[in-house]
């Protein structure tokens, strides 16, 4: 009887579980379709007032970088990069039709996931691209996408900067004997031969690296060359910055700053030149030389680091992001402080006649003059909690004539009308 009364115990508990188990399965399955996300063609996308069109630039999900569209006759150039799972896509549209004319990945050689190496140093030549990517540099038709050049190497180099039809790299060796320490030079595009302008031997186990070139005219006609000296140790945080002059045409140093002590170097971007100042943001502190005669200036010091993006010339001020957490104004001729906004983590800015227009995954609008947040706009996946989201990842590009603005996301190449994003009585309406 016991063996029975157990028995028959057993069996309550098995058609108990199978009941609750059917119940869980019928659960499961409603929350799943409810949370469904359907293919890519069949999702209902928002509808934005401003938004004038979108192109699909990728099918497969993934955070998708692209570089800063480039508009070229009735072509749209942008790219497509995920996560250094393959070679980074040039693919060019027509803004006519905006069909896709043609795709370019002709990288050499192939064997890792070549990426643009710096994603603003993209330059348009006679009916073609110049860029860089990994550590080769390539000439592209714009007409067709066919490679019309390329120069391949094999050793790192930090920075390349192409200014008119003239190339400048800088080059340096990590582990072997082979080359100089710190060498910069230059070539013509098309041309495969390069000359070395100056090198830097190593010393003490230190080695110095060339970054940033910024070529610029000064008033006798001469091309100038200003960069970053950094001055360091593989594996150390402490490096030492100078900032230099460089005459390319007499090929001799006009001048060069002090030594400028920094975590990491300076930040990696653009000198700002206005009239005859130069300012340099060294990730501590922001730096104002004389351009012509390295002359100091003034100096302002951050409250953390300012590290992630370039600055940007407003008026008489100075906008640069710091902290990761604000906007400051300075005044480009005195270093002083105009005004500070606090914000968000941010990708990166443009300035469009009075307002600033900041990539956050969201696109930001702040009034420049009174420092007030006009407008957001998001995207739909973002707002209604849909997986993977379409955050813009792109540097806008504007056409200030027709006041258009173009942007991509994570799928999307994405075109605004700015006269109706920034006019008093916009709105969205999401479906």
């Amino acid at each position: 009887m016991a063996i029975m009364g157990l028995i028959l115990h057993f069996k309550k508990i098995n058609q108990l579980f199978t009941v609750c188990l059917a119940v869980a399965l019928v659960v499961m399955a409603q929350s799943c379709e409810k949370n469904k996300i359907e293919p890519r063609e069949a999702i209902s996308y928002t509808t934005e007032t401003g938004l004038l069109w979108k192109i699909p630039i990728r099918a497969d999900t993934g955070l998708s970088f692209s570089i800063r569209p480039i508009i070229i006759d009735d072509k749209i150039i942008v790219s497509d990069f995920v996560d250094f799972e393959a070679p980074e896509t040039l693919r060019c549209f027509s803004l006519t039709t905006r069909e896709l004319l043609w795709e370019w990945y002709d990288y050499q050689p192939l064997d890792t996931a070549p990426n643009i190496y710096n994603r603003r140093d993209i330059k348009l030549y006679q009916g073609s691209l110049v860029f860089p990517a990994q550590n080769s540099v390539y000439q592209v038709n714009i007409a067709d996408g066919t490679t019309m050049w390329s120069d391949i190497h094999l050793e790192s180099y930090p920075t390349m900067s192409i200014w008119g039809d003239m190339i400048f790299r800088a080059t340096f060796d990590q582990l072997s004997d082979n080359m100089q320490s710190g060498d910069l030079v230059y070539t013509k595009i098309g041309s495969s031969d390069w000359t070395s302008l100056f090198h830097f031997q190593r010393e003490n186990n230190r080695i110095k690296l060339i970054v940033d070139v910024n070529p610029e005219i000064n008033q006798d006609g001469d091309t100038l060359l200003f960069f970053q000296i950094q001055d360091m140790k593989f594996f150390d945080a402490d490096v030492i910055v100078t900032v230099a002059c460089y005459n390319f045409s007499t090929q001799e140093f006009v001048w060069k700053s002090k030594p400028i002590p920094t975590k990491f170097g300076g930040n990696s971007h653009d000198f700002l030149i206005k009239d005859s100042f130069l300012i340099f943001n060294s990730s501590e502190q922001l730096w104002c030389f004389n351009t012509w005669t390295g002359e100091e200036q003034w100096v302002a010091d951050f409250n953390y680091y300012s590290y992630s993006c370039s600055y940007k010339l407003y008026n008489n001020l100075v906008i640069n992001y710091e902290d990761n957490s604000f906007f400051k104004a300075y005044d480009y001729r005195t270093g002083q402080v105009a005004w500070m906004k606090e914000t968000y983590t941010i990708q990166d800015y443009l300035i469009f006649e009075n307002y600033l227009i900041v990539t956050t995954g969201d696109l930001k609008f702040i009034d420049l003059n009174t420092q007030n947040d006009i407008r957001t706009i998001t995207t739909y996946s973002f707002l209604r909690n849909e997986l993977p989201g379409e955050d813009f990842t792109s540097i806008p590009l504007i056409d200030p004539d027709k006041r258009l603005l173009y942007i991509t996301d994570r799928y999307f190449l994405r075109c605004y009308d700015l006269n109706v994003l920034l006019s008093d009585d916009y709105e969205v309406i999401y479906f």
